[in-house]
């Protein structure tokens, strides 16, 4: 069985609250947060298309040798 937790990202109670604190620190109202979610999906739908062309591009081998060189950095970037 699937719990929310692998789902849902990090639950434990000390960070239910985190971007409730982040609106806070931000004077960013319910409303203005929603309206942000909304463009920053929208952004990345776009982008999500243009990163698919890359494989038609470039050929799925190089495609694929830049995805994993990217993966590797992300995963050896210092943890804040």
């Amino acid at each position: 069985m699937l719990s929310t937790g692998s789902v849902l990202g990090d639950t434990k109670p000390e960070n239910l609250h985190a971007p409730m604190e982040a609106m806070k620190n931000t004077a960013c109202t319910a409303k203005s947060g929603g309206w942000l979610m909304s463009v920053l999906s929208t952004a990345d739908i776009v982008l999500a298309i243009f990163a698919g062309l890359l494989p038609t591009l470039l050929g799925p081998k190089v495609a694929g040798l830049i995805a994993s060189g990217f993966t590797v950095l992300g995963a050896s970037a210092e943890q804040s």
